[in-house]
């Protein structure tokens, strides 16, 4: 009989959730919630007022754009890394040409 692997936990704002998540997967998941445990305390501290539900919308609001916005630079760096390669072929064609 297979046993089941137990839940991982982890916590966020002084809070423990219990998740499942494969051994390959765990170390990512942990890596996730410490992530987003400083994101929602850097919230609160800023703003002390605000529901822990505000400061999970806010937090997934902040990590949405970070990602979005690393994605833009990898995105532009691919394009940037193609044209190179475009041109590193047209100066080694040319450099043939002249030998």
């Amino acid at each position: 009989m297979k046993t089941e692997k137990p839940a991982t936990a982890v916590n966020i704002l002084d809070k423990t959730y219990r998740i499942h998540a494969s051994e390959e997967e765990e170390e990512a998941l942990i890596q996730s919630a410490a992530y987003l445990d400083e994101k929602m305390k850097e919230i609160q501290k800023k703003s002390q007022l605000i529901s822990p539900d505000q400061m999970a919308i806010m937090a997934a609001l902040n990590i949405t754009h970070e990602l979005l916005y690393k994605n833009q630079k990898i995105n532009e760096s691919e394009q940037y890394n193609h044209k190179l390669k475009k041109l590193t072929v047209l100066l080694e064609n040319a450099l043939v040409q002249t030998r």
